[in-house]
């Protein structure tokens, strides 16, 4: 018996190898992507994480460059609507922005308070709270329990809004800082938030961190040493 191999022996067990290393390649490769896949836990808690956002100033209505086209877009929906301080710009939307309107009808002892969102490029807006109220009411609203109650929308954090109700005839001096009222002494002022994606749900006290009331102070302080130089 011939011990010679087949004549192409060699080139058959060269080709099995190949094939045998392509497989454990390709087995090597898929173990490695199922490895970086991320698990279901991860994925649903990178889909549920809150955004951080937030804004802390706000700009006079007379200061802001689409005010006459607010002013002319919500007096549409409901005459004699009035915008006050301040408006706030969405920091993750900044086409966006926030104020608070007041409507009084004195003979009627009623005030109406509404919240807008507002679409700097193309005027669109929402109306995305409103409540009427009665001076006769006992307490006002949310801690004001002065007559003619205004709003002032003044920040966003974490979307929230954060807003100042005081009385219709509060002046408290030249120099004064929203940030600085309505927070240590609620009983005629008072700082809230309010939930964009809940608004109807109720305000929540709100106190500014001490760096917000720190720079507020900061302000005062330098508005006071110019106005009496």
């Amino acid at each position: 018996m011939s011990d010679h191999k087949p004549k192409y022996f060699q080139y058959i067990i060269a080709g099995v190898l190949i094939v045998v290393g392509i497989i454990l390649i390709t087995s090597i490769l898929k173990t490695e992507d199922v490895a970086i896949l991320p698990d279901a836990q991860e994925v649903l808690d990178e889909t549920t994480r809150v955004v951080e956002a937030t804004n802390y100033e706000y700009i006079m209505p007379e200061e802001w460059e689409f005010y006459e086209n607010a002013i002319e877009d919500i007096q549409s929906l409901s005459e004699y609507q009035e915008i006050e301080f301040g408006v706030v710009q969405d920091p993750i939307e900044p086409n966006f922005v926030y104020f608070a309107s007041r409507k009084t009808l004195l003979e009627l002892g009623d005030t109406l308070l509404s919240l807008y969102k507002y679409n700097e490029d193309d005027y669109s807006f929402d109306r995305l709270w409103r409540r009427d109220i009665n001076n006769v009411d006992e307490y006002g609203i949310d801690g004001t329990d002065q007559y003619f109650p205004v709003m002032h929308v003044i920040g966003y954090e974490n979307g929230k809004l954060i807003v100042l109700f005081q009385s219709g005839d509060d002046s408290p001096g030249p120099c004064a800082n929203p940030w600085l009222m309505g927070w240590e002494d609620r009983a005629n002022r008072n700082m809230m938030t309010i939930n964009l994606s809940d608004p109807y749900n109720g305000f929540e006290e709100y106190t500014p961190s001490d760096e917000i009331i720190e720079t507020a102070e900061d302000a005062v302080d330098e508005c006071e040493t110019a106005l009496f130089q």
